[in-house]
């Protein structure tokens, strides 16, 4: 048993933390072991075969393999230190520089595309959204391919962008005309919603969560409507699954509209094979059970969590600077306003999730 809390095991590895808060590297392939004798300041998960990490406070952030061993340093680009980094997604890493600019090193610590940017997010589907600000900090908004190259630019006007591709697809708002639609590879408008939906969600296995005055259902690529816009709260959670709340209570349906358990749980993970809920967190007990594609509960485990792979370069002085700090949730959005882009570390406004609106 562990002293402290471990991590999420995820492609066979696992952190936990020593008495002095520094992570411990293991394996669990039907045996737990340690695989480094190092310890680091923070280690991501293992979403590829690398990720990123520390080793000791003040020092730059690492490219590091799943034995721990120093696969690259990324320091700094063309004498600009690098601050701030994401987890790797489809083989590149989002990084800030202190001068105030984003890029994306590869999984060997190169900078593949150049911290020229404004405003950055992750890849999803091969593309990134990414902004460039003029001489009065308003930020101009583009998507760009893995390559670096511009696949298009965004020039819808008043309205609201999610910032990543989900199934072909770029959801926005219109603020004026008050509707929402979607946005294809090529920038071209290839989904129109009535104006009853209210907002809608990225799509997921080809189906999206989507918002009404009378609440919330679920539709289909084209905009059908899969099921009614009865309930609280929703989430797509798997291939053709989907889970919805009704007066604080979460249930798993099918895209047909069919429920497969009651309302019962207080929330149900995504599916990976099977899917956790928990139930009875009112009681103060938290029973956290697993649940079979069509509803069947199966034994107990229990609740393990961490925070969003964000990896910031820990510094032994505090170091008060033009931060801008986006953290990526993918049930968010941004706004595409024009703002000014300098923002001080140190306070939570610093912090921007991609959910926030932003206006082009």
């Amino acid at each position: 048993a562990f002293a402290h809390r471990p991590s999420a095991l995820v492609n066979e590895r696992l952190s936990v933390p020593d008495d002095s808060g520094k992570y411990g590297l293991y394996s669990f392939s039907g045996e737990l072991k340690s695989v480094s004798p190092k310890s680091f300041t923070t280690i991501g998960y293992f979403f590829e075969e690398v990720t990123l990490a520390q080793e000791k406070k003040n020092e730059p952030l690492l490219v590091v393999d799943k034995f721990g061993e120093k696969v690259a340093i990324v320091d700094n680009y063309q004498g600009h230190e690098i601050r701030m980094a994401h987890n790797f997604k489809e083989g590149l890493a989002l990084v800030y520089t202190n001068n105030g600019k984003y890029g994306y090193v590869d999984t060997r610590g190169e900078m593949v595309i150049k911290p020229v940017y404004d405003y950055a997010v992750d890849f999803s589907e091969g593309l990134a959204v990414v902004g460039v600000a003029d001489g009065e900090g308003r930020l101009a908004y583009q998507v760009i391919n893995k390559q670096g190259n511009v696949q298009f630019y965004i020039t819808l006007q008043n309205c609201r962008i999610h910032e990543r591709f989900a199934c072909g697809c770029l959801m926005f708002k219109n603020l004026e005309q008050n509707y929402c639609g979607a946005l294809d590879r090529e920038g071209n408008v290839c989904l129109y919603l009535p104006t009853r939906v209210q907002e809608v969600m990225p799509f997921r296995y080809d189906a999206a969560i989507f918002w009404t005055e009378s609440g919330v259902g679920l539709m289909d690529k084209a905009g059908k409507v899969l099921i009614p816009a009865n309930y609280d709260n929703g989430r797509v959670i798997g291939e053709r699954r989907v889970a919805l709340k009704l007066r604080n209570k979460w249930a798993l349906f099918d895209f047909e509209g069919r429920p497969l358990c009651e309302f019962v749980y207080d929330w149900i993970s995504d599916f990976e094979g099977y899917a956790f809920a928990c139930r009875d967190h009112a009681l103060g007990i938290g029973l956290v059970v697993q649940i079979r594609i069509d509803g069947l509960e199966l034994l107990d485990q229990r609740e393990s969590f961490r925070n969003a792979e964000v990896f910031h370069r820990v510094m032994l002085t505090v170091e008060v600077g033009d931060i801008h700090h986006i953290e990526i949730h993918e049930d968010e959005m941004t706004d595409t306003q024009p703002r000014q882009k300098n923002r001080k570390v140190g306070a939570k406004s610093a912090q921007t999730r991609n959910a926030d609106t932003r206006l082009v």
